[in-house]
């Protein structure tokens, strides 16, 4: 018996053929392991109403869209185009930590602008779009759209517009009006500044350029804050 119980410790030890030990528990019931926390990236942008402007969005004189307060005392440009990967993720990843940490404070508006790209030749389109959903106080959603599904002509971009209820001839017409006017004011102001690159920020005079990551992006702007306080 004693030579039996050699023998097969040898073969469990060599060939890994012993059932697993249970473990020994002091008989109370096993808690459950709490739910993972979501992802940084994972934020939803919720609309909400700041100041006198909503953080969804409005189309301003200038031509950009204004995200956030228009009484904020300062005021952060970023240029970016939904067809550049850098842009994309800006739009993607950055934007609702923006929203969320940033301007729902008050204290920063965000004028966004589409920098027109040969190599882009929907850009025109693009910021069209777009400021005909910031005029409707949806410019958050278009940009996600957009984002998401960049239209290259006017048949698709009316397509998206419909996809997220707005009336299609009134689109059409904004398109040919307000939205095209937007897109020329957006590309004068770049040509202005001597932006080229996306994306670009401008944090009231100061300029970087690049993407940054998200918590370099906001140490950025509370630095910038900081020091003009």
């Amino acid at each position: 018996m004693a030579l039996r119980k050699i023998i097969a410790g040898l073969l469990c030890t060599l060939f890994a053929a012993c059932a697993p030990v249970p473990l020994r528990t002091s008989g109370l019931p096993v808690p459950p392991l709490p739910p993972l926390s979501p992802p940084p990236n994972s934020d939803t942008v919720q609309p909400a109403a700041t100041g006198n402007m909503s953080l969804s969005g409005a189309l301003l004189p200038s031509g950009a869209i204004g995200i956030g307060s228009a009484d904020a005392p300062h005021v952060l440009m970023v240029f970016t185009h939904p067809s550049s990967r850098y842009g994309a993720e800006f739009q993607r990843r950055h934007l609702p930590r923006l929203v969320r940490d940033v301007l729902s404070s008050g204290a920063v508006r965000l004028e966004l602008a589409i920098l027109p790209m040969r190599k882009y030749p929907e850009s025109a389109l693009v910021a069209a779009v777009l400021a005909c959903g910031a005029s409707e106080g949806r410019a958050l959603l278009f940009l996600e759209a957009v984002t998401d599904d960049v239209p290259s002509t006017v048949k698709e971009a009316e397509a998206l517009a419909r996809s997220k209820g707005a009336n299609a001839k009134e689109f059409r017409a904004c398109l040919d009006g307000p939205g095209k006017d937007a897109a020329t004011k957006q590309a004068a102001l770049a040509a202005q500044l001597g932006v080229t690159l996306i994306p670009t920020f401008v944090l009231d005079e100061e300029r970087r350029v690049g993407l940054m990551s998200e918590g370099e992006l906001v140490g950025w702007i509370s630095s910038q804050l900081s020091w003009a306080r």
